[in-house]
Order: C-alpha cells, then sequence, then structure tokens
C-alpha cells in the first residue's frame, strides 16, 4: 500500500481489509494523502487515546475566540467540563429513561409495520433515524416540529466533514443561532430539561460554551446512534444463526450491542494531535504531527480477539473501543446502548422472522462511475485518490438505508 485514503470509495465502502494490511504491515504508516500517521494496533491506538500528555485533541490554533469545547480540549479543561456533564449521563440516570425509550421505540416499529409495502420497509428511514433525534430532543426540551431540523443539522455537520462543507457551515450557523436562543430562553424561564439544568448550574458557562455543549449533544445523540443501530441490524440480517440465537436468547441482547460496536463501529477514528514526540510500534512520531487513530482497525486485532472479522454474539467484547477509552470515552454511551438494545428487541418481538431485502445503502455510497471502474479492474493512483470529487467521511460509518423484508407474528 503506498498511502492509506480512507477517502478512496473502494477503502470507504469496506475498510477492513485495508486496516488488516496496515496492522500487519505498517502499524505507524505515514500516508502522504492525509499528511498524517496512522495507527491501526488495538494497543497503540488505545495507548494514544489514554495518552493525554502526548496526542492532544484540541484543534491547532485553539477553538474560535477561546470558548471551550468539550470534544476539543485537553485537561484541565476537558476535566472541568467533563464534570458538568457527567451526572447527567451516569448509567443510572439514564436507566430511567428506559420506559419512555421503550414506548418511542414502540411506536416507530408500528409505524415501520404499517409502511411496509410487498412486505418490505426501510429500518434506518422508520426507526433507526428517528429515534435518537426523538430522544435527545426530549432530554434538551425541544419542541417536537423542530425535530426535522436537529436531523438535519446533524447530518450536515458530520457529512460536512467529507461531501459538503458549504452545507456544513451553514448548518453550523442556523444550529448556533438556534441554541443561543434557547439558552437566552432557558435563562429567563428554566425547565426540567437538560439545557436548563445546564444553564442554572453551579458552574459558569459562555453562551458560546452552552451552544457547545447543544451541539455535542446533538451530534453525539443522534449520529452515532443511528449508525450503531443500523450496523447492528445489518449484522444481524447477514447470519440467521445468529437472528435465530438472539431470539432464543434474549438475555444476549447487551452482549450483541457491544459485538455491533466492535465489529462495525459507528465511529471508525479520530483525530489527534502530538504535543511532543511520540513512539508507536517503534516508529518516532514528531511533535505537532497529525495522527489518526483507527478504532475501526484496533476493533479487529487479532492479537486481541479470535476470529476478528467474524460477528461472534458470546464474545466478551467490553474490551473495543467503539466508545473510544479513557478521559475521552464517549460520555452518551449508556443512552447509545440503551436505544441500540430496546430497538433490536422491540423488532424482534413482534416479528417471526427478518431479511434483508434489497442492498443497503451507505451514508457515502459508491457511485455507479466507481463501481464501474472497480469492476473493470482499474486502479486510480495515488495522486488522483488524494482529492476525489465526490469525498467521503473516514470517520464515520453507517447506513443511509436498510430495506428488511418483516414478517408479523
Amino acid at each position: 500500500m503506498e498511502a492509506f485514503n480512507p477517502f478512496d470509495p473502494v477503502v470507504n465502502e469496506n475498510p477492513y481489509p485495508f486496516y488488516a494490511w496496515l496492522r500487519e504491515h505498517d502499524p505507524a504508516h505515514y500516508s502522504d494523502v492525509l499528511d498524517a500517521f496512522v495507527l491501526s494496533r488495538h494497543a497503540d491506538v488505545a495507548a494514544a487515546f489514554r495518552d493525554v500528555e502526548s496526542y492532544s485533541s484540541a484543534p491547532r490554533g485553539g477553538t474560535p475566540d477561546g470558548v471551550r469545547f468539550l470534544l476539543g480540549s485537553d485537561p484541565p479543561e476537558h476535566t472541568a467540563l467533563r464534570k458538568i456533564l457527567n451526572r447527567r449521563f451516569t448509567p443510572g440516570a439514564i436507566r430511567v429513561l428506559e420506559p419512555e425509550i421503550e414506548q418511542i421505540v414502540a411506536e416507530l416499529t408500528d409505524e415501520l409495520m404499517a409502511a411496509r409495502e410487498g412486505g418490505v420497509a426501510d429500518y434506518v428511514a422508520h426507526v433507526a433515524y428517528p429515534l435518537p433525534v426523538i430522544v435527545i430532543a426530549r432530554l434538551m426540551g425541544i419542541p417536537a416540529e423542530r425535530r426535522a431540523d436537529f436531523k438535519r443539522w446533524a447530518d450536515a455537520m458530520v457529512g460536512g466533514v467529507g461531501l459538503d462543507p458549504a452545507g456544513a457551515a451553514r448548518a453550523f450557523v442556523e444550529m448556533r443561532a438556534y441554541f443561543l436562543e434557547i439558552v437566552a430562553e432557558r435563562r429567563v424561564r428554566p425547565g426540567e430539561d437538560l439545557i436548563s439544568r445546564l444553564v442554572t448550574g453551579s458552574e459558569p458557562l459562555s453562551p458560546d460554551e452552552l451552544w457547545g455543549f447543544c451541539t455535542l449533544l446533538l451530534i453525539g445523540g443522534t449520529e452515532t446512534t443511528t449508525n450503531l443501530i443500523g450496523n447492528g441490524l445489518a449484522a444481524l440480517l447477514a447470519d440467521p444463526a445468529l437472528q435465530r440465537a438472539l431470539r432464543e436468547h434474549p438475555s444476549l441482547a447487551e452482549a450483541y450491542v457491544e459485538e455491533s460496536l466492535r465489529y462495525d463501529a459507528p465511529v471508525q477514528a479520530v483525530w489527534r494531535i502530538t504535543r511532543r514526540e511520540a513512539e508507536a510500534a517503534g516508529t518516532l512520531i514528531p511533535a505537532d504531527s497529525r495522527v489518526l487513530l483507527l478504532q475501526g482497525s484496533a476493533n479487529r486485532d487479532p492479537g486481541l480477539h479470535d476470529e476478528p472479522d467474524a460477528f461472534v454474539l458470546r464474545r466478551a467484547a467490553r474490551e473495543h473501543l467503539g466508545f473510544g477509552v479513557g478521559i475521552h470515552f464517549c460520555l452518551g454511551a449508556p443512552l447509545a446502548r440503551m436505544e441500540a438494545r430496546i430497538a433490536v428487541m422491540t423488532l424482534l418481538a413482534v416479528t417471526e422472522h427478518l431479511e434483508q431485502a434489497g442492498p443497503a445503502r451507505r451514508i457515502c455510497p459508491v457511485t455507479e462511475a466507481e463501481e464501474a471502474a472497480r469492476r473493470e479492474g482499474r486502479v486510480r493512483r495515488r495522486a488522483q485518490a488524494a482529492r476525489p470529487r465526490v469525498r467521503r467521511n473516514p470517520v464515520v460509518r453507517g447506513l443511509r438505508s436498510l430495506p428488511v423484508a418483516l414478517t408479523p407474528r
């Protein structure tokens, strides 16, 4: 491999063979396409997550106007910001939401079954896509009529990393204006919602810091969960034995969610900047270097898991990096796990059989021209692949549609 290029359509469609090559042959690969080092083995990726003295989450040049953002901060700022939200997202705090989430999932699943045409409906469109939006909007006290805006903003912000920077910029402006308005309203008339609790908390936060929290909750609480639910169901549909096992042993639902996170993680990678010279897999990485930590590759490291490319329901998969590790472990992990578990078990409860009823469509599908080139064996050179017309997002992995044939009970 000349240079790992996650924007290449072939790599983006199925990155796992490329990850395997990196792990075996070049685990601290330098990609001149990315101008970054790429870490692919579990030990190295996990170590970089934990080594916040060497690997910084803060963007080069800092954040705009010096505003503190949780995802783009290092200790001690990160510690203070994380503390503010931690108590809102403990497993105990999330557990009280379970009856409400069960009701939401039941309603969405009923709509899914009612929407069948010829026995087929799109699971992403009817359940995986709206569920996290409804849940996070309710937590934040957002009116139901603004949920479509929520999802549009989240999609634009995530997709803009690769596909539409202008659309992402427009969504950023709209979202910031809306959240600043909500923050101002909640200062005057606080309620019981999450935004009100942040506004009235003991830690003084600026309006921009408050909207930064709102943005984190929106994007982290919707796109990632949608992709977790969709990727997990795709794996379930691909293996009838797996589907039977989960129907016969519902106690394995949590194991199914963990293996979904390991097998086809909704977040495939995160970026870091080295604060000082670091070493990974015997390679020295200079200070101020960009580093891509491949969680998706680390999760399939054969040094950690037997049969890493198989979906094994009874696997003890808690060492996966689907939610990261260390101080940047995903704040919303308990909520995402709960939503994914309830979604799949509700679907199995109302159906006798499920099977995929056509090709799934990924967030960034391979175009017809790219597919033709692949069939004909044409290989694009590195220089051409570096700046493709349609850019993929190498960080997130998920489905935009998943047609399912549903046989009701």
